[in-house]
């Protein structure tokens, strides 16, 4: 046990520099003065030093009237104070200075080499800390706008934060925040950090390092922090966003529907409308791209595989005329068109007894960031020989209203983990999606492009999605007007296949024009496209 009072002190009298070291237990209660030894006057060539404790479990106050340190820089002069978290380094004239430890110990040093200072303070020590140090702040967002909310850039030791934010009357909040911490001392991640977030009710606990983003339930969204001792270095940024609740449709709570589509693009059915040239059909045989089906060995003619010279698939494609296949601009933005060959009549992308090698590629102008224009057609080498099995998709030449409607997607793509041991990747797979509204779909990319400008659907699903592989394949609606597969979408872009976003695809009406123009302009300018006669 340290003794009351212990003072150790150097003189070196050729440099008048003196050290002193004062090491004190304190009882609770007991408070005690410290100053520089010239105290009101300054001092100079100095080093004094307060190492100051009290019993387990308490902590001890600081409180400083006067601070004068009178120095170019901290090398010159610096009153330092410790008390458990990062070190207080003063180097200038400071009033009213108070901190309560974090332990039951606080050192306190007065470093004087050529710059001069003089300060009092008094210590009292504690029976146990202090309750940590809130604050509290309210933000107002304004329907459409984000606002940076919190900006914690190196979190402290035992501190409270609670931030309120409120939005417009018919507006719901969703927060983005990005949390990290380093606790490697705690037994429990939440020692270090806790971090809540609440809204009407609703309440979600992190304490690991994460990327977060919270849905509110209404227009108003707490975010409490609380740091413990145990907190290393870390931060905590979030934002919050302002959007039309009525609008966001909440398509993950829609619960999915078997479809029957048995009859769906049968020759022998058709719908009350007609397509301008045959296109469309499937080749069903009765049964009623991660976690999908096998698709029939002929089912959907149109769909293609891109395969290099030497068999490998790597996207897919649809046929929209005898000699031209639309694809995504992604899948080959840095491929020549004689590397790539085009396998069709087919779901095994191993049998490449049917392909065209690939003449010219005409590629949209196309936005990696925001995958805007991710559009590319392939003129082919010669002719496709269209019969029951090798046939064109139908294209849209208006939007097709389907929000939240099914869709179906197929692709040679990854499959699931858990899918390799049951499943052939060599086959074909088709899977139904359901329609995410833009608007929704926006919110979830964090409003990755504008709404007004948007060129993309978007597709969602609990269980299945597409993968890496299924770029630039089909994405197909059933018309129910013309019982015709019609060419929605192309997939552009996932979240890595995690099933936690929408996926998004080329919305290939906004391009109709855009394709017509490129066929007559291309190497093989004969290609008709089919679309619906309305």
């Amino acid at each position: 046990m340290l003794s009351p009072t212990l003072l150790l002190c150097v003189i070196l009298l050729f440099g008048a520099t003196i050290h002193a070291q004062r090491i004190i237990r304190m009882k609770v209660g007991e408070t005690l003065e410290m100053k520089n030894d010239r105290y009101p006057e300054l001092s100079t060539n100095i080093k004094d030093t307060w190492m100051l404790g009290t019993q387990r479990g308490g902590a001890i106050k600081l409180q400083c009237d006067d601070i004068r340190i009178n120095s170019k820089n901290c090398d010159e002069g610096k009153l330092m104070v410790s008390a458990g978290d990062s070190p207080k380094i003063i180097c200038n004239s400071v009033n009213n200075y108070e901190v309560t430890s974090l332990f039951e110990s606080l050192y306190v040093e007065l470093a004087l080499n050529s710059g001069e200072g003089a300060f009092k303070c008094k210590a009292t020590a504690l029976s146990s800390p202090a309750p940590p140090e809130k604050l509290h702040k309210e933000t107002h967002v304004v329907l459409g706008e984000v606002e940076e909310v919190v900006e914690l850039a190196d979190l402290p030791r035992v501190k409270e934060y609670e931030y309120v934010i409120t939005g417009d009357s018919g507006t719901s909040l969703i927060a983005s925040c990005s949390f990290a911490h380093s606790d490697s001392m705690a037994s429990n991640m939440c020692d270090g950090a806790t971090l809540i977030l609440s809204s009407g009710g609703e309440e979600k606990k992190y304490c690991k390092s994460e990327d977060i983003k919270f849905h509110g339930v209404d227009n108003t969204i707490k975010i409490s922090l609380k740091t413990g001792l145990l907190v290393g270095s870390g931060y905590l940024f979030c934002s919050v966003r302002a959007i039309d609740a009525g609008r966001y449709s909440k398509y993950k709570e829609i619960a999915s529907e078997e479809v029957d589509s048995s009859e769906h693009g049968l020759v022998t059915k058709r719908g009350t409308k007609s397509t301008s040239c045959n296109c469309g059909w499937a080749n069903k045989d009765g049964r009623r791209v991660i976690y999908g089906y096998d698709a029939g060995k002929h089912e959907y003619p149109w769909a293609v595989s891109l395969q290099f010279k030497q068999g490998f698939h790597f996207c897919g494609g649809s046929i929209i005329s005898e000699y031209h296949v639309l694809t995504a601009a992604h899948c080959v933005v840095s491929t020549n068109p004689e590397e790539i060959y085009v396998v069709m009549g087919t779901n095994n992308r191993s049998d490449s007894s049917n392909r065209i090698k690939v003449k010219e590629i005409i590629r949209g102008d196309y936005d990696r960031e925001t995958a805007h224009n991710d559009i590319a057609i392939l003129s082919l080498e010669r002719k496709i020989e269209i019969n029951q099995f090798v046939g064109p998709i139908c294209l849209p030449s208006k939007e097709p209203k389907i929000d939240h409607q099914y869709v179906t997607a197929m692709g040679w793509g990854q499959l699931g983990e858990d899918e390799y041991d049951i499943k052939d990747p060599k086959i074909m797979k088709e899977t139904k999606l359901r329609v995410v509204d833009i608007y929704s779909c926006t919110i979830d990319w964090n409003f990755k492009w504008a709404l007004k400008t948007a060129k993309v659907m978007c597709t969602w699903s609990n269980h299945t999605d597409i993968c890496m592989g299924d770029s630039g394949g089909p994405v197909v609606w059933l018309d129910p007007e013309t019982n015709r597969y019609t060419l929605i979408g192309m997939p552009a872009l996932c979240d890595g296949c995690k099933l936690t976003k929408p996926s998004i695809h080329t919305s290939v009406f906004h391009f109709y024009d855009w394709i017509q123009s490129k066929i007559a302009g291309s190497v093989q300018p004969g290609g008709k496209t089919c679309t619906r006669i309305d």
